[in-house]
């Protein structure tokens, strides 16, 4: 079976290989990948009633050799059957073949906790390791005694989450102690296949089938008595380990395929790069149109697209969209044609020979903080650490300096000091708008603009914060943090939320905006693991920031602008492609 010629698509988004291995997984809990196995000769017809038979004594095995009692099953003898099984397979309560128990933790646990390396693993959710499917070591142990508290797994147990992201299945390569967060799976491979059992409780059949115990729950976790009530397609011991055999060729392949869409994918991103340093060069209309006719050929979907816009804002903070306008003068070249001719004006204006510095442009902005500071406009701030040699992150152009984000303009956190806030905040009866993180999220979707809010303040609220004016810059420092949208009308926002105000223009918030996006991983690394990430305002002034020339800067916003646009263009044609492909689906 090759899945390439099934499923081409996967060599387009590696995302979709997650998709395809369930699909697998489906196919062979079904057991429709064996049936060509099952009409050969090497399958032979089993008795269901001695299939059964067989496995209650290897159940009854497993049971004393564990000194546990049998126990009577009070499970539905008439149970509700998922799907058609083929021919040797029967239906099974998960009970029927496995010894099923919960973990226990010794109380308190700090009291149990030891360093002593002969210590007993504590086995925690934390010691698994991404998509591994098993456990080899714990970070923690116990002391001996909490043994009897707790439940004692042994190597080759299976061991399913309990809570929060329950049902995910692992194998204990390791010996120690549960907590009740963990089910312990005990079975025998005369009855089941381990891989088989792993891929099996893998599948989305089962899942669901964990799902539907637990939905209802405030907190969703795993009923152990619905687990052991779970009903499993079983097959022959020998199909088993033909399926394990089918599966893990089936899934190295789709791993292939994943790892070429993926250097697909990091070859359109390099491409981006080089085509867009070409037209940096060559900055002609000619050289525009010839890579336009090129680009809906390499970025035909969404995460290319994306990755373009991101290679295009890193390329404008670094300077590359305007490397050929600080080499010539463009006053006596010209330009024609095409997008650029759009630009004809912004250019002309902007010939680095008769503009400022951005050393220039940092004292200037120096020296009108400096005035607001003694108008009593805005308090003093502490001066910003230097930068140092070995911090700077790229080397800059010519014209260009490095300077922490604070000095360039007017930052300020927005104010929300009493709770609850909703002693002041009004839906229908407040006049002040409230601009809230969720609407600077929405701005993405209206050219960088906020047009709308849920919440207003009344005048208690206006005391407790203040207005912002049209046209500030805001950027989001918790939940979705690094998001920006500039204010299409005079707003309050909370502290989850900064102000940027430029002293200097607008292409400098124009051009902060397109930094922040660059900005951004870099950001939520700051961000400490807690339900809601956040970030201070001294972290924002302490970046470090990369600023152009003033002329340069509106240069730079109308290039992003134009590339921007570009990339709109191929997400609208994307998108055409897909309600295409919906229709026909």
């Amino acid at each position: 079976m090759k899945l390439h010629d099934m499923f081409p698509e996967i060599s387009l988004n590696p995302a979709s290989a997650k998709d395809i291995k369930q699909w697998i997984l489906q196919l062979a809990v079904e057991g429709k990948l064996t049936k060509k196995w099952r009409d050969s000769s090497n399958s032979t017809q089993i008795n269901e009633l001695a299939f059964r038979q067989d496995v209650k004594k290897i159940k009854h095995k497993l049971l004393l050799e564990n000194n546990l009692k049998f126990e009577q099953s009070n499970i539905n003898d008439k149970p509700k059957l998922q799907f058609e099984l083929p021919r040797n397979w029967c239906w099974f309560y998960f009970n029927d073949l496995a010894i099923i128990q919960r973990g226990g933790s010794p109380r308190p646990i700090t009291e149990y906790l030891t360093d002593d390396i002969n210590g007993i693993n504590w086995i925690k959710i934390g010691d698994t390791k991404g998509d591994d499917k098993y456990i080899y070591s714990s970070k923690e142990k116990i002391k001996k005694e909490g043994i009897k508290h707790s439940r004692l797994v042994r190597e080759g147990d299976f061991l399913l989450t309990n809570s929060m992201s329950f049902g995910r299945p692992y194998i204990s390569k390791t010996s120690g102690c549960i907590h009740d967060g963990w089910l312990l799976i005990r079975t025998s491979e005369e009855i089941i296949d381990q891989d088989f059992l792993y891929y099996l409780l893998s599948s989305s059949y089962i899942y669901q089938s964990f799902k539907d115990s637990a939905a209802g729950a405030v907190v969703q976790n795993l009923n152990i008595v619905k687990v052991k009530e779970t009903l499993l397609p079983i097959p022959s011991l020998p199909e088993q380990k033909v399926i394990v055999s089918i599966i893990k060729e089936l899934f190295k392949e789709v791993d292939e395929l994943a790892t070429q869409a993926k250097q697909r994918i990091e070859l359109k991103r390099s491409y981006a790069v080089a085509a867009l340093n070409r037209l940096c060069e060559a900055d002609t209309a000619a050289e525009w149109q010839q890579m336009a006719k090129v680009f809906p050929e390499i970025f035909n979907d969404k995460q290319t697209i994306k990755t373009l816009r991101e290679t295009i804002l890193q390329l404008a903070v670094q300077g590359k969209l305007t490397a050929k306008w600080r080499s010539t003068s463009l006053l006596e070249e010209g330009l024609e044609g095409g997008e650029i001719s759009s630009l004809e004006g912004g250019l002309k204006e902007g010939d680095p020979k008769n503009h400022q510095t951005a050393h220039e442009l940092l004292a200037q902005i120096k020296a009108e903080k400096a005035q607001l500071i003694k108008e009593k406009k805005i308090k003093a701030e502490k001066p910003l650490p230097p930068i140092e040699a070995d911090e700077i992150p790229f080397e800059l152009p010519e014209g260009w300096v490095w300077c922490r984000m604070g000095d360039i303009g007017l930052f300020d956190r927005g104010k929300s000091k009493h709770r609850p806030r909703n002693d002041y905040r009004l839906f229908d009866e407040g006049k002040y708008p409230l601009v809230q993180t969720g609407d600077i999220s929405k701005a993405k979707f209206n050219n960088g603009k906020i047009i709308s809010h849920k919440s207003t303040y009344n005048e208690f609220g206006l005391s407790q914060s203040k207005i912002w004016t049209k046209g500030t810059l805001c950027i989001t420092i918790a939940a979705n943090i690094a998001e920006t949208g500039f204010l299409t009308y005079d707003a309050c926002f909370p502290d989850s939320v900064v102000g940027f105000q430029s002293l200097v223009g607008d292409s400098l918030a124009y051009y902060v905006e397109f930094f922040i996006a660059t900005a951004k991983a870099d950001l939520e690394k700051y961000a400490p693991s807690t339900a809601q990430k956040n970030i201070n305002l001294g972290i924002l002034y302490e970046l470090k920031f990369p600023l152009p020339p003033l002329a340069e800067q509106q240069i730079i916003f109308e290039k992003v602008n134009a590339l921007m646009g570009l990339c709109d263009e191929l997400e609208k044609e994307v998108e055409g492609r897909e309600k295409i492909l919906t229709k026909l689906n």
